[in-house]
């Protein structure tokens, strides 16, 4: 007896829930219907509305790509016959850091001596370090590095 209410039982909630999936998987169907009977497009916004344009809904994803572009690099290029420094030797810098800095443009240690505030806010922005090259004194270090490399002052 037991066994065969539980089979009664299976089936029925077998049939509640096949109808529950059937219900939410046809509710963007022309058939479906609600409980009341009417037609889901009954209950649907009216399509007088006006649909915006594709170039009106790609004017907010141009203008949150124009916000994430990514900064110029800073002021002082270096020449073309400049080479790459060691920028690891940097207190603060390690591999990845000098990656990161060398994909930005900053390739030699002249560039980091010659940052302007301007340059340092921007890289911290970009590198998110919240002041660490002022806390490192990279321009400092930079400026003694390439002094101790190249026989000139910055």
């Amino acid at each position: 007896m037991t066994q065969i209410v539980i089979f009664i039982g299976g089936v029925v909630l077998g049939v509640i829930f096949g109808r529950m999936w059937r219900d939410f998987a046809t509710q963007g169907s022309k058939e479906y219907r609600t409980l009341s009977g009417h037609p889901a497009s009954h209950y649907a916004p009216s399509s007088t509305a006006a649909t915006p344009s594709a170039e009106t809904r790609a004017a907010p994803v141009a203008a949150a790509r124009a916000e994430r572009a990514p900064p110029p690099a800073p002021a002082a290029a270096p020449s073309a016959a400049a080479t790459r420094d060691d920028l690891k030797a940097i207190k603060g810098v390690g591999p990845r850091l000098e990656a990161l800095l060398n994909e930005m443009g900053i390739t030699a240690y002249r560039q980091i001596a010659a940052f302007t505030p301007d340059d340092v806010e921007r890289v911290d922005a970009e590198l998110r370090f919240h002041g660490r090259i002022e806390r490192d004194d990279w321009i400092g270090q930079a400026r003694r590095l390439h002094a101790d490399k190249y026989g000139e002052a910055v």
